[in-house]
């Protein structure tokens, strides 16, 4: 009976640490929730691993009282053990954070120059990015426990490409000497968003990541939709028409072909604006000039054609828009937000919320934190 007892307290433990280790710090009201376990043994639990050190407490913003235990008090992983590194291998940009267990940043950078294309030479310009922030920040590498890494593309299936996800994560590991593991950046992007943006204590989402291409990711049940072939949540690749422009993914008429950066580019030239970027394009679009408003506008609706496809399979209760074109904001929301209330299931009278995004460029990086925080086995031994 004893061990019967022993094994069901170490489960509620595990549970615990390992919904604090997915979403950072909570009340122990937002733990009996998540868990699903009585509130007398949440209660006794987090507070057993605050004794011990496991969890420590903090105040909630604009919180003046004090003393142990208070209902009101957040928990989280205590700060001191260990850093996660994230990483985020863009097509133009790799950007980095540096991350402890309590779901702090404690430093960010970002290299602009293009990722090597060989597994190996990858490696060392991320070795050389994560020293050279640490270094400014004075963090030592000595705690760092874990790396995470998002790139574009579907890593867990392109082993035959020039630098094999695979070759990557073993190159960094053997010289970091520490785990590394790896995913997509969108689907990382929309993991960011649900542990510390737009989607935190949203269970049921969708991301997209509006950009020079069209990504996404879902959470259904707070849990991360991957798929058969790490292709979940890819978005940009639902054919809108099958005798459209060829997409780098080997269909024809693909939403990104339509309404990813290049292809918004290039529409706004025929019209007589001529824009050298992304940005250049969000930037007129802000300043109310016509053809750009006109262009992402409609980019916006057809976007929203699609998510209303992906809102009736679904069913989320948010639909993030992230990348620079989700920057544009009202303007692309509520174009987005009305395609999905006429066309997804009107007659059902649900609600969806679409809103920005939270986190900006360094989601990609945030989310390789998560996935790292999210994947590791739960541990009480402190104390």
């Amino acid at each position: 009976m004893t061990d019967t007892k022993n094994a069901r307290r170490n489960g509620s433990e595990q549970r615990i640490i390992r919904e604090i280790r997915r979403s950072g710090a909570l009340g122990r009201g937002e733990l009996v929730r998540r868990t699903a376990l009585p509130r007398s043994s949440v209660f006794a639990i987090v507070g057993d691993l605050v004794e011990r050190g496991v969890l420590v407490e903090t105040s909630r913003p604009g919180d003046a009282r004090r003393g142990r235990g208070r209902p009101g008090a957040l928990v989280s992983l205590d700060p001191a053990a260990g850093l996660i590194v994230g990483v985020d291998v863009g097509r133009e940009a790799t950007r980095l954070v540096v991350a402890n267990a309590a779901h702090q940043i404690v430093a960010a950078g970002v290299s602009e120059e293009p990722a090597a294309e060989d597994a190996g030479a990858c490696a060392v310009q991320i070795e050389t990015l994560i020293h050279s922030v640490c270094a400014v920040d004075d963090i030592d590498l000595d705690a760092l426990e874990a790396v995470g890494i998002g790139v574009y593309g579907l890593p867990e299936i392109h082993e035959s490409a020039t630098r094999s996800p695979r070759d990557l994560t073993s190159e960094l590991s053997n010289r970091l000497e520490v785990p590394v593991a790896l995913g997509n950046n969108t689907r990382l992007a929309a993991l960011a968003e649900a542990t510390w943006g737009a989607g935190r204590g949203v269970d049921d989402q969708v991301y997209v990541r509006w950009s020079v291409g069209v990504g996404g990711g879902c959470l259904v049940g707070g849990r991360l939709l991957v798929g058969a072939n790490g292709a979940a949540g890819e978005i940009g690749h639902v054919c809108l028409d099958p005798n459209g422009p060829r997409c780098d993914c080997g269909g024809h008429g693909c939403l990104e072909t339509l309404v990813g950066g290049p292809a918004l580019l290039e529409i706004c030239r025929q019209r007589g604006l001529d824009l050298r970027s992304l940005d250049d394009l969000v930037e007129a679009v802000q300043a109310r000039i016509a053809v750009a408003s006109d262009v992402v506008v409609q980019a916006a609706r057809r976007l929203g054609v699609v998510l209303a496809g992906t809102v009736a399979l679904l069913d989320p209760q948010r639909v993030i828009i992230g990348g620079e074109l989700g920057q544009v904001g009202s303007l692309v929301l509520e174009a987005i937000h009305e395609k999905i209330d006429a066309l997804s299931m009107p007659g059902l009278g649900r609600t969806v919320e679409v809103v920005r995004a939270d986190l900006g460029m360094n989601d990609g990086a945030l989310g390789a934190v998560a996935h790292v925080l999210r994947s590791r086995q739960p541990t009480t031994t402190a104390g």
